[in-house]
C-alpha cells in the first residue's frame, strides 16, 4: 500500500514539474536548439537538418520525459523575450549594436567573431551564454572576458543546457 501510494506522488510530482514554463538552451555540437516548454505546448526553434529531426535523440529524450507526443518547430530568430527579459542572438554575422537596446541575455552561436569586451561595454548585459555551435577556442576566449569583467558565462558543452523558469 506504501509503495502504490508513493508511486503515484511520484507521478504527480513529475506532472507538476513539467507543467512550469521554462526556456532551454540545450548543448548540440555545430548545432542550436531552443526550447520553450509552455504548458503541454512545446515547441523547439532550431538548425538542424529537417530530414533528420525526426532522428534527433535530444528532442526523442526531451518528449518522453515531458510527456508530450509533438514538438513543434521553427526556426531561430534574433530577439526572444523571456519573463520580460530580452534575450539577444549574437550569430555568425555579429550584429549586436542597437541604440538603446540593452537585452538582459546574450546568447553567442555560430561562432560570432566580436570582441566581447566591446559588446560588454556597449550593451552592458546580465548574463552570456555559449552553445555547442561555437569553436572551443572561442569559448575559451569569451570565459575569461567574462571572468575579468565578472560577468556570468554558461557555456552549456561544460554546464549542459540553460534553463530560464518562471
Amino acid at each position: 500500500m506504501a509503495s502504490v501510494i508513493l508511486l503515484q506522488i511520484t507521478f504527480i510530482y513529475n506532472k507538476h514539474k513539467s507543467n512550469k514554463d521554462a526556456f532551454i538552451i540545450f548543448h548540440k555540437s555545430r548545432s542550436s536548439i531552443l526550447g520553450f516548454h509552455k504548458i503541454n505546448q512545446p515547441s523547439i526553434h532550431h538548425n538542424l537538418d529537417p530530414t533528420n529531426i525526426s532522428q534527433e535523440k535530444l528532442l526523442q529524450n526531451y518528449a518522453v520525459e515531458n510527456f508530450v507526443s509533438k514538438i513543434e518547430e521553427a526556426s531561430i530568430k534574433d530577439l526572444y523575450m523571456i519573463n520580460d527579459k530580452p534575450l539577444l542572438i549574437v550569430d555568425s554575422l555579429g550584429v549586436y549594436n542597437v541604440p538603446k537596446f540593452k537585452p538582459h541575455y546574450i546568447l553567442l552561436r555560430n561562432s560570432p567573431k566580436i570582441n566581447l569586451k566591446r559588446l560588454i561595454d556597449s550593451i552592458h548585459p546580465k548574463y552570456i551564454i555559449a552553445d555547442g555551435s561555437n569553436y572551443k577556442s572561442y569559448i575559451e576566449t569569451w570565459e575569461a572576458t567574462c571572468q575579468k569583467e565578472k560577468l556570468p558565462f554558461h557555456h552549456t558543452g561544460k554546464k549542459g543546457a540553460f534553463i530560464i523558469t518562471d
